[in-house]
């Protein structure tokens, strides 16, 4: 803003001048002339900062909705699993990917995992038995001692005990006269293998306070461990932590307080053994642990949980409103006329995005339901396809065209998960949609949060490895439920789609190998093509004719929401862009309001010449005007 004087300096010297104050006319002059041309382009800035910030907010409130949703899919189980008694054993999901409904009953546990325990002094030595008489008694002379791990079994009284060691190379500890028992416990727990800790056990005939240093090892038969010194005969001080070998003294110095030994039960009628209490191999995904031996058994039942499910709906559907409420809010439009419209008001670049959103979520989710065979119409009995004008309805329907994974019948949508969209754009929960969907096909659900790539051959493992929109024109294999058939032509394998005559179809996959005994079937993209991506293998040579392998290639929705976020709602270059575009125009309009000002300093310059000649000429009026009257005032007094 121009700066203009506050004092009519001319008046003040020339006390007969006009008396007007020349800045603040000439201060009101320019702004009646710059403030219709300044206003707007300051307000165009506002709003260009407003825009700007905007453009940050937007970017903000899309990634954390993306991160958000990227939590629900790893931090969401859709399963419970519930154990008939839990006091015997208990159960949980562990794996969401592997878990299938279903029920295992558990029987005949017949005993428990343990681990082998030892006690320092060992039954049987001539040290401070039954043990040391203070909680950190000093060690009475040197121990070299040698560790090994193995299993070792306890025969019984009479018997010798067995210790056969695993190969592992042996373990050398050496703890010194005068060191700490607690000292020496901390030494024996730092080995991996071993937990080691002073325990009290109680007082001697003269009431005194005895204590031990007991050595365990980790459950399961293969787990124990055998602890020996360079000592080889008698049963001196020097034996107080010996586990002996059988080749090294008596059987007595033998004795420990519990030997190692692994689970032992059935699973349906299967006899299975575990050298841990908790078993994760035995049920796909589920991890439960037997808890007591004996009893009458347990069954463990697993299946999608309704509770868990629709909470997980109604979690998809607050983010998803929460990121709607914020476009929203940068979109808003000002009905009381004060003009505090949002940051972005009347951008199309928000519109935009909620225009997109609305689309994306109006799209199928593909490859989680079951196989569309109306691509059979018109094939007629030999294989061929009927020609264009041929087969019953006259349309040659077997001749597909587009993309030949698309052929799912009736694919999942977000309405039939209860995501029910209201007039003001808000979702909601539609119960009666959930219920239906549940109660009918409750998979669909997997749709949200599961991705998969199988097969229903088990003879054929699948990898998927989905193209990039910006990676080719050709999607490749994209999510959907393709079929798959087996085919020997001139001594060579292949998969090809069905549809057409099965020697000259859409897509095929040509086996190569073995590698390593495994045959792979890959996609290409040459041609009519469009199984780039996928890969199919086997280690069968030849798994046989007419053995159709129908796969199954899901991303779930909270995948495609992470594509459709890179890609749509926060694309990086075109969100630049738009920053870019607004910076740009900010620069344009602080150059026009330096013009502005500098015709402001210009006006104002012009204004106080002006009024200078106007004060210089109305002082010289002055002067006269006194000149005058003073002299016709001498005359008359005269």
């Amino acid at each position: 803003m121009t700066e203009l004087p506050t004092n009519d300096y001319i008046s003040q010297i020339n006390k007969n001048g006009s008396g007007l104050n020349i800045p603040q006319i000439v201060g009101a002059l320019v702004e009646a002339e710059i403030t219709p041309v300044r206003a707007p382009v300051e307000k165009k800035i506002v709003k260009a900062d407003a825009a700007i910030s905007g453009l940050a907010l937007i970017k903000q409130t899309s990634a954390l909705t993306n991160t958000n949703i990227a939590k629900l899919k790893t931090g969401t189980s859709f399963y419970a699993t519930t154990s008939s008694d839990t006091l015997q054993v208990a159960s949980s999901v562990t794996d969401e990917s592997l878990v299938k409904p279903g029920s295992s009953k558990i029987t005949n546990i017949t005993q428990l995992a343990t681990t082998m325990s030892v006690s320092v002094p060992v039954p049987g030595s001539t040290g401070a038995v039954p043990g040391y008489d203070e909680p950190n008694k000093a060690l009475a002379t040197n121990y070299a001692l040698t560790i090994k791990f193995g299993t070792f079994v306890k025969n019984g009284a009479g018997s010798s005990d067995t210790f056969t060691h695993d190969g592992a190379t042996a373990i050398s500890l050496n703890l010194a006269s005068g060191e700490g028992i607690i000292t020496a416990a901390k030494k024996l727990d730092a080995i991996v293998g071993l937990s080691a800790k002073v325990v009290k056990v109680g007082g001697d005939t003269t009431s005194n306070d005895q204590y031990k240093i007991m050595i365990t090892g980790e459950p399961g038969l293969n787990n124990g461990f055998e602890i020996s010194t360079a000592t080889t005969s008698g049963n001196s001080n020097a034996r107080d932590f010996d586990v002996w070998n059988n080749t090294n003294g008596t059987a007595k110095l033998r004795t420990f307080e519990q030997s190692a030994q692994n689970l032992q039960f059935k699973m349906d009628g299967l006899t299975l053994n575990r050298e841990s209490n908790t078993v994760t191999d035995a049920i796909p995904g589920v991890s439960f642990e037997v808890k007591v031996a004996g009893g009458t058994g347990v069954e463990i039942k697993t299946e999608m949980s309704k509770a868990s499910i629709q909470e997980t709906v109604q979690k998809f559907i607050d983010e998803l409103n929460a990121y709607k409420a914020d476009l929203t809010a940068l979109a808003r439009r000002d009905t009381t006329g004060a003009e505090e419209h949002g940051e972005l008001y009347g951008e199309a670049y928000v519109k935009s995005r909620l225009d997109k959103l609305s689309t994306f979520l109006r799209t199928p989710i593909m490859g989680y339901t079951s196989l569309d065979k109306s691509h059979y119409v018109g094939l007629q009995s030999n294989g061929n396809a009927f020609n264009s004008n041929d087969g019953p309805d006259n349309t040659g329907r077997a001749q597909t065209t587009g993309n030949i994974l698309a052929i799912e019948k009736n694919p999942v949508h977000l309405a039939q998960l209860g995501f029910k969209t209201q007039r003001d754009g808000t979702l909601i929960l539609d119960q009666r949609a959930f219920d239906s969907t549940f109660a009918g096909d409750p998979s669909r659900f997997n749709a949200l949060i599961k991705d998969h790539a199988y097969s229903t051959n088990p003879d054929v493992s699948v990898t998927w490895s989905p193209k990039k929109p910006w990676e080719g024109s050709d999607a490749g294999a994209v999510p959907g439920i393709i079929e798959l058939h087996h085919e020997t032509f001139g001594g060579s394998h292949a998969f090809y789609t069905r549809g057409q005559r099965h020697l000259h179809l859409q897509a095929h996959m040509q086996q190569s190998g073995p590698v390593n005994g495994v045959y792979s079937y890959t996609g290409t993209n040459g041609g009519t093509d469009k199984l780039e991506g996928l890969v199919l293998t086997t280690t069968k040579s030849d798994i046989g004719e007419d053995i159709n392998a129908d796969v199954y290639l899901g991303h779930s929705f909270a995948t495609l929401f992470s594509g459709f976020h890179d890609d749509q709602l926060n694309n990086i270059y075109e969100h630049r862009r738009q920053v870019e575009n607004y910076n740009f125009k900010r620069d344009t309009l602080e150059d026009r309001l330096t013009a502005i000002e500098l015709r402001s300093n210009s006006l104002a310059q012009s204004y106080n010449k002006k009024f200078q000649v106007m004060e210089d000429s109305v002082t010289g009026f002055n002067s006269s005007a006194d000149y005058l009257e003073n002299f016709i005032t001498q005359w008359s007094n005269s």
